[in-house]
């Protein structure tokens, strides 16, 4: 069996080639599962392949993604349009 897993956000990998960073991700992620399986009294199974999908250096840009500082410096509707989305969205606290 393999899996090939995706990262989320948060995980560009600054000065490393996206092989490497990838290669990293997996081994850390092959780790995760040999636990969960040792953990669930399957550490006799043989684990499945991992392989990570590395995509963070195509959506990193070294440039501030904004120019407002933080949240506050949105004017009242814009702050209403992000809060409402962030509940949406299932934020258990803002």
């Amino acid at each position: 069996m393999t899996i090939v897993a995706v990262h989320g956000i948060g995980n560009h990998q600054s000065g490393r080639a996206p092989d490497q960073a990838a290669t990293e991700l997996a081994g850390q992620w092959q780790l995760r599962l040999q636990q969960g399986f040792t953990a669930a009294g399957l550490g006799d199974q043989r684990l499945p392949v991992l392989h990570a999908a590395y995509y963070a250096h195509h959506t990193h840009s070294a440039e501030r993604q904004s120019v407002a500082p933080d949240a506050l410096a949105l004017d009242e509707q814009q702050q209403f349009v992000v809060i409402a989305w962030v509940l949406v969205l299932g934020s258990p606290t803002l």
